[in-house]
């Protein structure tokens, strides 16, 4: 039904209850303090076969960022703010995505622009 793009986790650090082993302070501004806002790349809101509305998390990564300690660090807190919702979460790699489908995907995301946009002149249309 819907697809919110990089869906903010507004107060982490209240709404995460187990918060054993998490460096929060990673994710603040060392000079105020102020905690960075992080974000999950999707929340998809979806309407089930029986009329009831579900939610699922989604973060897009490189396979190689899970390697970094921090970026590891940033998912943790990810995946324990969903568990606190209650909503499904999970991390996409460009594994999970055939190069095929993902090239027909932007071909039909182009079609939506104006064909001035996509480098096309009235000659050609």
């Amino acid at each position: 039904m819907d697809i919110r793009e990089h869906y903010p986790l507004f107060n982490c650090e209240e709404v995460i209850q187990n918060k054993a082993g998490l460096n929060f302070d990673l994710f603040k501004d060392k000079d105020t303090g102020t905690p960075y806002i992080l974000s999950t790349s999707f929340l998809i809101t979806l309407k089930k076969t029986d009329g009831k509305i579900a939610y699922v998390a989604r973060s897009l990564k490189a396979d190689c960022e899970l390697e970094r300690k921090t970026a590891l660090e940033r998912l943790e807190i990810e995946r324990r703010y969903w568990q606190s919702q209650n909503i499904d979460w999970a991390i996409v790699t460009q594994k999970e995505i055939p190069v095929v489908k993902a090239k027909n995907i932007e071909w039909i995301h182009s079609s939506l622009f104006p064909a001035d946009e996509r480098g096309f002149t009235l000659l050609l249309l």
